[in-house]
């Protein structure tokens, strides 16, 4: 209801009065507060990991350029793979819209209604290369779901696994020997943080913080990590330390300043982390590998041998 008043308003407006002055007002929508989860389904994406600008295929690097979405190319595909006929060549033009769609990172079996309801009422931008973002670009992910916890979760969750166990003192007395942060307007201190290593309750306001405490609890030598990905955490955490600042928006910076910071520093922020995840992985398998002898197999192993009889 209240979408279909803004829509039936956008094109001729309303009049509306502020203190003595009379005005003539346009509404528009401009943003949409939506979860990650909420957002993947109202607007049909394939999976959490989908974007809604780029087109990021299943098992590819976040690291790679992908090429925009075409909204009026992905109309097309939409009604193509929604079409009812008994038309062979139609079928085939079906199956093959629901495949690319899949690829791309959309459900073919459904499609989101907003343009359909809505359309006057949308900001219609372009992104610089006069390829407009599906939408109307209402479909991009918020700033404190995407840097404040879910890159700030990443990181958290790979350094953590970094800090060998008689390293854990040491990571302690650092967090509790970083001076207290402050607001730089208001000057009031921010609470501390206990630890780093747990992200248990943590809001996306401590995430944030937990960042700058690493940086402190690194140093210039990070000698509480694996010696094999010191440098690549230090250059995790330095780079989204940029991200963070410049997305709070409390600096000024120029277009080709943020495209760097979010092009540039951002792609280094995930190749480094793409490289501590390698690196806890490989370990996490040699471990393993290590601990399971023929004549002690791990639990695992004996799981699958009797699921394996079991189908048999």
């Amino acid at each position: 209801m209240l979408l279909a008043d803004i829509e039936a308003r956008a094109q001729n407006g309303f009049h509306c009065r502020i203190g003595l002055e009379k005005f003539l007002m346009f509404p528009r929508i401009g943003a949409m507060s939506l979860d990650t989860p909420e957002r993947v389904k109202y607007f049909c994406l394939a999976r959490n990991r989908a974007c809604g600008y780029c087109r990021l295929r299943q098992g590819r690097s976040v690291t790679r350029a992908g090429t925009r979405h075409d909204p009026v190319q992905l109309s097309d595909m939409f009604t193509r793979a929604n079409v009812r006929t008994q038309n062979r060549d139609e079928q085939r033009q079906r199956k093959r819209a629901r495949e690319k769609l899949s690829r791309h990172g959309w459900k073919s079996n459904k499609r989101c209604r907003l343009t359909d309801k809505a359309d006057k009422c949308l900001v219609h931008v372009s992104l610089g290369d006069d390829v407009p973002p599906p939408y109307a670009g209402l479909i991009q992910f918020e700033k404190m779901h995407t840097f404040f916890i879910n890159y700030c979760t990443y990181c958290l969750d790979q350094l953590s696994q970094c800090v060998p166990k008689e390293s854990y003192k040491i990571v302690a007395e650092g967090v509790n020997g970083c001076y207290q942060f402050r607001d730089p307007i208001t000057g009031r201190t921010h609470p501390r943080l206990t630890t780093v290593l747990k992200m248990t309750h943590l809001t996306a306001e401590r995430r944030v913080r937990a960042i700058f405490y690493w940086a402190h609890v690194l140093g210039t030598n990070a000698t509480c990590i694996y010696e094999d990905v010191r440098k690549e955490a230090q250059t995790a955490v330095a780079s989204l330390q940029l991200l963070l600042i410049a997305t709070r928006g409390h600096r000024a910076y120029t277009e080709r300043e943020l495209d760097m910071i979010f092009g540039q520093v951002g792609r280094e922020f995930f190749r480094n982390l793409e490289a501590i995840a390698q690196f806890t992985h490989d370990r996490r398998i040699a471990r393993a590998k290590t601990g399971a002898t023929p004549f002690e197999p791990t639990a695992r192993c004996v799981y699958l041998f009797i699921r394996s009889y079991c189908c048999v």
